[in-house]
Order: structure tokens, then sequence, then C-alpha cells
């Protein structure tokens, strides 16, 4: 279902760090969109701005669900980039989210895919050993994750409940689980959890996968901004997503 020059442009890498660009560009504000063509300019050049504004009008028409798996497709291309390009490219990645002052679910979630798969290509470090062999210590950071995805799951406290329920009892006879109010499970908040869970043992981070899936299915559909949560968490954590038996729901 993906337009032709999507696809084509993620086969190429100057093409694929363009298509990352417009996935990225603000589709409403035209002078954050303008302001952000000059940062692609400034660290790529005037060609790379120009192929980044000509890919955005096919973004533009991508079904909200096909872009996570977009840039999937382009990593291939990415990793052949050259090396001192890749620390152009991941801060330019980091500006363009930042230029409405706000970064939004999607922009997190793109940043992990990308930092997981082409940080340690270009970076060559070893993998670091587990940190941590029991969660014990680190129920807040469980408390958040969990709280977070509940958040997200529903816009009513009944089913903020009934997702974070489904989610923490994969997790209660391993830590103390507190459920958070939104204000303090925000993305910045959900980013330093997930810089702790990293470090935990293999079995233990499929104990957290298996319950921020059980969280974003409780009710039996998983909402975009759930996939793009789950997609960032499974991807900080270094897992793949796991199967999950529900239907994509188109609800934003």
């Amino acid at each position: 279902s993906l337009p032709d020059a999507v696809r084509e442009a993620a086969r190429d890498t100057h093409d694929a760090c363009a298509l990352m660009f417009a996935l990225l560009l603000d589709p409403k504000d035209g002078t954050v969109q303008k302001k952000q063509l000059g940062q692609v300019e400034e660290l790529f050049g005037e060609q790379m701005a120009k192929a980044t504004l000509k890919l955005s009008g096919e973004v533009a028409k991508l079904d909200p669900r096909a872009k996570l798996p977009v840039a999937d497709l382009a990593i291939g291309a990415l990793r052949r980039m050259a090396r001192e390009q890749f620390d152009s490219f991941t801060h330019l990645l980091e500006t363009l989210a930042a230029a409405d002052e706000q970064i939004d679910l999607f922009e997190f979630s793109l940043s992990k895919l990308v930092i997981r798969h082409l940080e340690p290509h270009f970076s060559k470090q070893r993998k670091k050993s587990a940190q941590y062999y029991s969660l014990k210590k680190l129920g807040h950071e469980c408390s958040v994750l969990i709280s977070s995805l509940a958040c997200t799951a529903g816009s009513d406290d009944e089913t903020i409940q009934a997702a974070y329920d489904a989610g923490a009892v994969h997790l209660a006879g391993a830590t103390n689980l507190i459920q958070l109010p939104a204000a303090e499970c925000g993305l910045q908040e959900l980013d330093q959890a997930l810089g702790a869970l990293v470090g935990v043992a293999p079995n233990l981070k499929r104990q957290l996968i298996q319950a921020a899936a059980a969280t974003v299915s409780a009710d039996g559909y998983l909402q975009i901004q759930e996939a793009e949560l789950l997609r960032a968490i499974s991807d900080s954590l270094d897992c793949p997503m796991p199967p999950l038996a529900i239907a994509l729901d188109t609800a934003a």
C-alpha cells in the first residue's frame, strides 16, 4: 500500500535520510516546517532539503500506522551511510523532533527505533551485561512503565484502571507497583525509567514486555498511539515486539 516514491526512497541511502527527515516535518505549522528545512539544509545541504520537502508530500498521504514500518524499511539503507554522517544524522533527528519545542509519541518512538537499529552498527560497542537480576529495586521504573501505557490506552478512569490492572498482574510478584497519574509518567519520565530497565536480565525483559503487551491489550483493541509506545518500549529494551492477538484500531 506504500507509494512507489516512499518504497524507492527507503532503498537509497541519501533518500532514506530525506525520508526520515520528512517523517519529522511538522505537517500543520508552516513556520516550524520552514525552520526544520533550514536545519536540514544547514547540516546536509540544499539537495537533501529539497528531497525532504519532495518526500514530505508522499509522507503526508501515508496511513499513520505505516510510518514506523516505513522507518523500519529504511534502516538497511541508513546503515550504508558514512560513519561521520551518523552523528550528524542522529543530531538532526533530535533537532527536527524538538523544533516545535515538544516531543510527541511518534517522534519518541522513531528515535528509539533508529537508536536501537543503527547505533550498535556504527558504535561497534559490545552489548553490556545485565546489571539487575531482580525487579525488586526497580518498582518505581516498573510503575512508570505500566502507568504510562495505561494512560495511553484510555481517556477515562475506568479504561485506564483496567489497562493498568491487566499489566500490573504480570509484575505483582516481582516488585511493588504504584499506579501513577499521567502527570508523573510522561515521555520524559518513561525515557528515564527505560534507561534503568534496559539493564535487567533477558528473562526480566521478557516479563516486562509481556506486562506491557497485556496493558495495551486489555480492551481488545490496539490504537495507533498504543502500538507506537509499545514499539518504543520494545526498541528501548532491545526486545522484539510481542505477538498480539488483537486488531490494530484506526482510532487516533
